[in-house]
């Protein structure tokens, strides 16, 4: 579904943050991508989106350069979720969530029953439908990271990628975010997202890639490749990783504990 092959970016000629990124997504795929501080997480998905070019490589989306396809092909075929976002006008979350059906409508044209009612229900799925008509702005970081999700979700693409989506959620609401991106699997979308807990990757990830210093350190299973020592080298820390007789999803739950001196 998405291919990225040698994928290099650098903001200047001496400031390379990216360096021959390579890997690919399968459709129904849930593939976390792991990697400490400025490593070029965010880097590699604005480039992925197209809103960065890169200094060499190239994405195909469908077996398209994605630098080929205009702006409205993109976003009908993904969907993004970014860190944090901001409205300089006073919109209400409503608003804001059916600003996700804009690549579904022509020029010139309003929303209409149909794309109000997707908004709604992508309220409804996160579970802040309550919040329909409270401003944007008024609501706190983990509210408005729960609204961006849905906004993604109203946006019914194919790909979703999703920027640090657990940043700022409390327990529950990761909880219920994780278990949100297994169902999207499961309804044929593929999601991408960026994390910085291996936890959550081992929970509900098909695939992981390791990021560190603008590479590719690992690919491959999150139980394969989250391990002591690649988590000691990724993060420069002394870590172990073990298994608890806890069952969720199916199989035993692995913990990722960093060891404090």
């Amino acid at each position: 579904m998405l291919a990225v092959e040698n994928l290099s970016f650098g903001y200047t000629a001496l400031r390379k943050i990216l360096k021959g990124i390579t890997f690919n997504i399968r459709q129904g795929e849930v593939l976390a991508l792991l990697g400490p501080n400025g490593t070029g997480k965010t880097t590699l998905m604005r480039c992925l989106l197209g809103l960065l070019k890169p200094d060499g490589g190239r994405t195909d989306l469908f077996g398209r350069d994605i630098l080929k396809l205009s702006a409205k092909e993109r976003s009908r075929m993904i969907a993004y979720a970014p860190q944090s976002s901001s409205m300089t006008f006073p919109y209400d979350v409503l608003e804001v969530v059916m600003m996700g059906r804009l690549p579904h409508l022509g020029f010139g044209s309003s929303p209409s029953r149909k794309d109000r009612f997707e908004a709604e229900k992508a309220l409804e799925i996160m579970r802040i439908g309550h919040l329909a008509s409270n401003l944007f702005q008024s609501l706190s970081g983990g509210e408005k990271q729960l609204v961006v999700i849905a906004r993604a979700l109203a946006q019914k693409a194919r790909l979703m990628v999703l920027d640090e989506p657990m940043a700022n959620l409390d327990f529950y609401n990761q909880a219920r975010s994780l278990k949100i991106l297994r169902s999207l699997a499961r309804q044929g979308h593929t999601v991408l997202w960026t994390t910085h807990s291996p936890d959550q990757a081992l929970l509900v990830a098909d695939r992981l890639v390791m990021i560190k210093d603008g590479q590719v350190y690992a690919d491959g299973r999150p139980e394969d490749v989250i391990t002591g020592e690649s988590l000691s080298e990724l993060y420069g820390l002394n870590a172990v990783v073990t298994e608890t007789s806890v069952i969720s999803a199916g199989k035993p739950v692995k913990i990722c504990v960093p060891i404090i001196d």
